[in-house]
């Protein structure tokens, strides 16, 4: 018997839980006869938010809202530019919305309005808004920590690029490359695929692809720990498999919206299978270089990346290898995910496998680039 009695109050307090919490809510009558209960949080030129129990933020069309009523004055902007402190309240037999202005003390005034009058509900949060977005825009991937980002973000770019010639000579150079970025705050996973191909009067010339996978984890503002691992095949270089692993630290000199410059440096190993004999090379191996990455304006963003790479276990002062990959990208047209970008990317070998490899390897490319 308490056992019941136990079970039927455990059932009344949900019960008038879920009354309380209908009946403070707000309620957005939508054009097709349905409702929804929640707390509406902003209403803009075209979309109306509505935070809900049930699925969390929605947004909705403003042109399929019919009508709102709030449970207490929420800051309104009608049409004119007046705003004031509104409740809303729509009745759904008449069809008629109508606002009661909160005057000072107990006074207040109800009149008819159209939905389509009322510009804005809290035009402060939605100017705020817009401000975090246009800041989003023009920030750099990887400058938000853990304490200024509240989800998991996704954001990367795929270029792609094609030029030839024909006459004298047939020449035909293809540039592709994705990349992605999983940013969590604390962590940061970047993913990286590209490939080069050249040909000459129907003669292969450049053969070069890569795959890359970096992980790092801030361990303070500045510092941060990384784990990288690279896949690579160049004919001309008579790399048949070139692979690194590295795990390091790495350093935030500059860390800012518009502005971000680290260090890193790594140990791990690295295996090299040779095209023309087959044969492979196992070395430990270090690592050492630097990011930097900057917008300037609304248009220009410059980034450049360098490492050396000795090998530590094989005469690292005659064997290493150098890369550096410098890149620009300007909008076209203002657009937020179409750009031109420019890359020169410089790859050197201090000992070549063989005597006809030049130590020097040099990429430019110009490609068409898009962002998501």
């Amino acid at each position: 018997m308490r056992m019941l009695d136990y079970r039927l109050a455990g059932v009344i307090g949900v019960a008038l839980t879920l009354v309380t919490v209908a009946a403070s809510a707000d309620t957005v009558y939508l054009k097709d006869g349905s409702q929804l209960k929640g707390s509406v949080e902003t209403l803009s030129r075209h979309k109306l938010k509505v935070k809900t129990h049930f699925a969390g933020m929605l947004k909705i069309d403003r042109k399929k809202v019919a009508g709102i009523s709030t449970n207490k004055p929420v800051p309104v902007k009608l049409h004119g530019g007046k705003r004031t402190a509104t409740r809303l309240h729509y009745n759904a037999q008449t069809h008629v919305q109508h606002a009661r202005r909160m005057g000072g003390g107990s006074a207040s005034k109800k009149q008819k309005v159209q939905i389509a009058e009322i510009t804005a509900i809290r035009p402060q949060a939605i100017s705020k808004q817009k401000r975090m977005a246009r800041a989003k825009k023009f920030t750099l991937p990887g400058y938000e920590t853990n304490s200024s980002l509240s989800q998991v973000n996704w954001s990367g770019n795929g270029r792609f690029g094609l030029n030839g010639s024909t006459g004298n000579s047939k020449n035909m150079n293809i540039t592709a490359a994705v990349s992605a970025l999983r940013n969590t705050g604390l962590t940061r996973l970047h993913l990286l695929a590209s490939v080069n191909r050249a040909t000459t009067n129907g003669n292969q010339t450049e053969a070069d692809y890569l795959g890359q996978a970096t992980y790092e984890r801030d361990i303070s503002k500045h510092w941060y720990l990384f784990g990288e691992q690279s896949l690579e095949r160049d004919k001309f270089q008579n790399y048949s498999l070139r692979s690194r692993s590295l795990v390091g630290p790495g350093y935030f000199v500059i860390r800012q919206r518009r502005l971000i410059f680290k260090l890193h440096t790594g140990l791990g190993y690295e295996y090299t299978k040779y095209y023309d004999t087959g044969k492979t090379n196992n070395a430990l191996a270090a690592s050492a270089g630097w990011h930097y990455a900057e917008l300037f304006g609304n248009y220009l963003k410059l980034s450049d990346d360098f490492d050396i790479y000795p090998q530590l276990t094989n005469a690292p002062s005659r064997n290493f290898s150098l890369k550096n990959v410098f890149a620009a990208s300007v909008p076209i047209a203002n657009s937020s995910v179409w750009a031109i970008s420019a890359q020169v990317e410089n790859d050197y070998n201090n000992s070549p496998r063989k005597s006809s490899i030049d130590k020097l390897d040099t990429i430019y490319s110009l490609a068409l680039q898009r962002s998501f």
